[in-house]
């Protein structure tokens, strides 16, 4: 059995949990239908894609002109509350009676659940990987200014030799403008834009895409910036692989909607001569924590 570890690699894309669990994500969802799966997956969907959206922008300020060249590494962190860690799955196929359990989601416990049928078979549902967060570290660039307008590009490509994972992909691009330009003698540097981010896990096993627009605002004292934002997410995936309960074999492909929603996020940040250090929280639906540093104009 292959571990989990095999995810967090590299800072590109890390499930940043304290976990050794070494179950295979594709064999464990082999075994569910969409219902069940659906429910395995969710906390993922949820977690990852609210991570995802997070790191975007630390602050309004954008120049009406001028060169603005940045390179930056965010990482996002999601804890993973105790209700992500089961869910209510029921057994299918010819086992009877018909059973309803409280099991592992992809997220709680390694522990499988098993209960027993007439005959004294048995119908084991899968564990999980002990998960207690969700997160994703990833470079990023940001380009400006055109009359007060900025372009953020996400991106990273590999290849983990792993039969599970297989090829792991992110892309992600965004457009941000200047509001408060419009408005001399406003208090706070203000913009508004919007992202969308696609992450995409093994043959089509796992993909995630997100939308996030809001506005942004922000407050210089020297050194230190004040900064927060409102906007509001939309996150999803589509799963796709081979179900096999041993009595039937179909192709699965279905979506599963993210816990999408306003977000409120407020940070501070350290303004260097060629670098932005910053941390914040986002709250909405999950709370998020993100850090990092940027380079650059």
């Amino acid at each position: 059995m292959k571990s989990i570890n095999s995810f967090s690699i590299l800072i590109i894309i890390a499930f940043l949990a304290t976990t050794t669990g070494s179950a295979q994500i594709k064999e464990n969802l082999e075994r569910y239908s969409e219902e069940n799966g659906t429910g395995y997956l969710k906390p993922l969907v949820d977690g990852l894609g609210a991570s995802m959206n997070r790191g975007w922008t630390q602050g309004g300020n954008i120049p009406v002109l001028g060169l603005r060249l940045r390179l930056s590494v965010h990482a996002m962190l999601a804890p993973v509350p105790d209700d992500d860690k089961t869910f209510a799955a029921t057994t299918q196929g010819q086992f009877s009676p018909q059973q309803t359990a409280q099991v592992s989601t992809i997220v709680g416990s390694e522990k499988s659940t098993s209960v027993t049928g007439q005959g004294g078979t048995i119908y084991s549902f899968p564990g999980g990987f002990d998960m207690n967060s969700l997160g994703v570290a990833v470079p990023q660039l940001t380009v400006g200014s055109l009359f007060g307008t900025e372009f953020t590009l996400r991106f990273f490509k590999a290849d983990f030799d792993n039969k599970d994972l297989g090829e792991f992909s992110l892309t992600g691009y965004g457009v941000r403008h200047s509001i408060s330009q419009y408005f001399p003698l406003f208090p706070v540097a203000l913009s508004a834009g919007f992202f969308y981010q696609n992450i995409s896990i093994g043959d089509n096993l796992l993909d995630f895409s997100t939308l996030y627009y809001g506005v942004q605002a922000s407050k210089k004292f020297g050194a230190l910036m004040l900064y927060g934002g409102l906007g509001i997410d939309n996150t999803h995936a589509d799963i796709s692989y081979t179900f096999d309960n041993a009595l039937e074999t179909a192709t699965l492909n279905y979506e599963i909607k993210g816990d999408n929603g306003v977000q409120i996020t407020t940070g501070l940040g350290l303004n260097l001569l060629f670098a932005r250090i910053y941390g914040d929280v986002t709250f909405g639906q999950r709370t998020i924590l993100s850090t990092g540093i940027s380079l650059g104009l």
